[in-house]
């Protein structure tokens, strides 16, 4: 099973601290080789896992409300 990385799981965080937290567990997923997705307000990325993966999701953290 794919691990889900949600936004909205972190609440009584701001947005800046949610985009935190979620950039260190893509880190973390791929670190220890897990399938993971990305779920943001605007955007889904569908489970996998590589170098793709990574930077498809902190792409999207990084380029968040903008």
């Amino acid at each position: 099973a794919a691990c889900l990385l949600n936004f909205q799981t972190l609440d009584g965080f701001t947005t800046e601290q949610r985009l935190s937290v979620l950039t260190a567990w893509v880190l973390m997923a791929e670190h220890r080789q897990l399938t993971y997705s990305l779920l943001l307000p605007n955007r889904q990325i569908e489970p996998a896992t590589g170098p793709a993966q990574r930077a498809a999701c902190l792409e999207a953290l990084a380029l968040f409300d903008q």
